[in-house]
């Protein structure tokens, strides 16, 4: 061996036959290290540098395919029908929300409260948005309006919290003043 390359007459030199295929890399780092280990100038990568190849392909596997998945189990999740409990004049009463591909249906506890409308989350926002886009509803000014809301989803239940229809911004917090927080349990 000389500077890593092979000398010809070696046994690690498998060119000397004109119908043999060219030695793979990894035939030359064995046969290198197995007939001249100490002369041999191909060298083995370090195992740590192995492990962060394979680590840094497992993360960027990860990262692709765990947002689309996570915003998939969100929409899945939230299908179905919901109720809540929620404050009135006369109390606490029964509203209800439907959720069918990406329609969306409240009624309200004393029926003259009903939105229906489409929707669309984005799930990587912290914290997760909604944005309801009204399609019809008992008020002619909240028709075609868009209703901005944030939400959790854990386990069967799902909180949302939003501003008013056609509000410029939508809620700063669980906590804002100027959105309304239900919270909403799947029904079984």
């Amino acid at each position: 061996m000389i500077r890593g390359r092979m000398m010809r007459g070696t046994k690690a030199n498998m060119n000397d036959h004109p119908s043999l295929p060219p030695p793979s890399p990894l035939q030359l780092l064995l046969r290198c290290h197995l007939t001249d280990p100490e002369n041999c100038s191909l060298k083995v990568p370090p195992m740590r540098f192995v492990s962060v190849g394979l680590g840094l392909c497992l993360a960027v596997a990860l990262i692709l395919t765990s947002p689309a998945r996570a915003a998939e189990s969100d929409m899945e999740r939230l299908q179905g029908d919901w109720t809540a409990e929620v404050e009135t004049d006369n109390g606490k009463k029964k509203a209800t929300l439907t959720v069918a591909g990406k329609k969306i249906r409240f009624d309200g506890p004393d029926g003259r409260e009903w939105y229906e409308g489409t929707f669309v989350i984005d799930d990587k926002a912290k914290p997760k948005r909604i944005s309801v886009l009204i399609k019809d509803c008992p008020i002619d000014e909240f028709k075609k309006q868009t209703v901005e809301g944030i939400y959790t989803l854990e386990g069967d239940t799902w909180t949302v919290c939003a501003t008013a229809p056609g509000a410029p911004e939508g809620p700063s917090g669980f906590d804002d003043e100027k959105a309304r927080t239900i919270v909403f349990k799947k029904d079984r």
